[in-house]
C-alpha cells in the first residue's frame, strides 16, 4: 500500500504541473490511499504541499484504481475548500457509522463524498444510522457530535 501511495504521491507532482496559476487542488485517488497520503496529523499531505506549493484537498472515491490520482477541480482557495467540504459548521445530517476510528475507537467514522466526519463516541455505532451534527471543519476531516 505504500509503494501505492507513493505512485499516487508522484502523478499528484505531475499533475500540479498543469495547474501552474491555481492556488489549490482537490485530488481525488482511491479511499484506501487517502488516509496514507494525508499521513498522520496531516504531515505527509503537508509536505506534498510544500513541493507542490499549492494547498491540496484530498478525495477517497472507490472508483479510482490504487496508485491513480486525479484532479477533480483546481483554482482559488476558497472556491476548492468550498468543492472540497461537503459540509459546513452546524449543519444535521444522518450518516452511516462504518468503522471505530483507528486511533481513537471510542470515535466513529463516517464518510460523504469520500469526506470523512469524526463522530464524538461513535465508535460502538459501526453499522448503524446516526444523527450528528458537524462541529467543526478540517481540510481533511470534520468532527461531529451524535444528536438526540
Amino acid at each position: 500500500m505504500d509503494t501505492q501511495a507513493a505512485r499516487a504521491e508522484r502523478r499528484i507532482i505531475e499533475l500540479s504541473a498543469d495547474y501552474p496559476k491555481d492556488e489549490a487542488l482537490l485530488v481525488g485517488v482511491n479511499t484506501d490511499l487517502a488516509a496514507l497520503l494525508i499521513g498522520p496529523g496531516g504531515n505527509r499531505l503537508s509536505a506534498l504541499e510544500k513541493m507542490v506549493k499549492k494547498t491540496v484537498f484530498i478525495r477517497g472515491k472507490d472508483e479510482i484504481p490504487p496508485a491513480e490520482a486525479r484532479i477533480l477541480a483546481a483554482g482559488e482557495r476558497e472556491y476548492i475548500q468550498s468543492v472540497a467540504l461537503p459540509v459546513k459548521e452546524g449543519d444535521r445530517l444522518e450518516v452511516e457509522v462504518i468503522e471505530p476510528h483507528a486511533n481513537n475507537p471510542a470515535d466513529g467514522i463516517a464518510r460523504l463524498d469520500g469526506y470523512i466526519i469524526d463522530i464524538e463516541n461513535g465508535g460502538h455505532f459501526a453499522g448503524q444510522r446516526l444523527k450528528v451534527k458537524i462541529q467543526k471543519l478540517f481540510k481533511t476531516y470534520a468532527k461531529a457530535v451524535i444528536e438526540d
